[in-house]
């Protein structure tokens, strides 16, 4: 429930913390500045920003949504000054260089976390450029299609999903096709396909509990178990200790689709004669059957 926990904390920074020394700021209009400039940090790939970029980045979002910022009276430098002071969620890093050779402050989350959770609330209630403004679940299709291989993206992905519920469900039939497609097309070792970028977001989508009908859900849970060992492979690879995460133990342990994990592994294994990728289905069957029996 990352998408939950990350809005109560903040919520809690801007609204209901010290509210005896802090004036509370106002979340509907707060929230889009701070997920316009999150989104256009993560779409440039970087975690800081200087002063001057970050005020020009707060002109552009109420240039680009007058609906809910057009009337908005606080200067952009106040509006930094006030959530630094308020909540610490923007804050000043340090100093930077810019492009005339000044010194000038430069800015970053205090946590990855709130600029990963703001980017995804920015697709999902369409907080974007006006270049990039189109139905939230199109511009999320889109994004996934261009920034998928992108790491600083990976965390991103399945918070917008869990926030577009079934919004999700375009990207998830995409990810699931090229899925299959590439199961299909690999040599007889299927369960090992070098490249499975695709297959690591539809699992942690569905770890994340993303809305999804059965006749998605089951091909998909189906589709990741076989790719289990690129899978692992590819988490073990390309993320930081901190941020690993056995997706299918998550799922097995999640209430509402671990029962369907382990049916369509076990339907699979014991009751289809031509069943194919054995190694990997049987690699998340037996870890499951470990967990239930107290076995390492």
């Amino acid at each position: 429930k990352k998408c939950q926990l990350y809005q109560e904390m903040i919520k809690l920074l801007l609204v209901s913390w010290n509210a005896g020394a802090h004036n509370k700021m106002d979340m509907d209009e707060t929230e889009p500045q701070l997920a316009f400039v999150a989104y256009c940090m993560t779409k440039a790939g970087k975690q800081t920003i200087g002063k001057a970029e970050l005020i020009q980045c707060i002109d552009e979002a109420r240039r680009a949504r007058t609906d809910l910022l057009g009337y908005t009276e606080i200067a952009p430098a106040a509006f930094i000054k006030q959530v630094e002071e308020r909540s610490s969620i923007l804050i000043q890093q340090g100093l930077e260089e810019d492009e005339r050779g000044n010194l000038e402050p430069s800015y970053e989350f205090s946590h990855l976390s709130f600029q990963e959770y703001l980017t995804a609330k920015a697709i999902a209630e369409n907080w974007l450029p006006k270049d990039d403004q189109k139905r939230p679940e199109e511009a999320y299709l889109t994004i996934l299609k261009n920034n998928f291989r992108k790491v600083q993206w990976w965390e991103v992905i399945p918070l917008t999903a869990v926030l577009l519920k079934s919004g999700a469900k375009p990207a998830m039939e995409y990810l699931l096709e090229i899925c299959k497609k590439k199961l299909a097309d690999t040599p007889w070792d299927r369960g090992r396909v070098t490249d499975a970028v695709e297959a690591f977001h539809l699992a942690n989508c569905i770890a994340c509990e993303v809305p999804l009908a059965p006749e998605i859900l089951d091909p998909a849970l189906l589709t990741i178990a076989k790719l289990s060992y690129s899978i692992s492979n590819l988490n073990v690879e390309y993320l930081l200790d901190s941020r690993r995460v056995n997706v299918f133990e998550t799922i097995y342990h999640s209430e509402k689709y671990g029962k369907n994990l382990r049916r369509v592994i076990e339907d699979e294994l014991f009751r289809n004669k031509e069943c194919d990728c054995i190694s990997g289905l049987f690699n998340v069957w037996l870890d499951m059957y470990y967990r239930e029996n107290g076995k390492p």
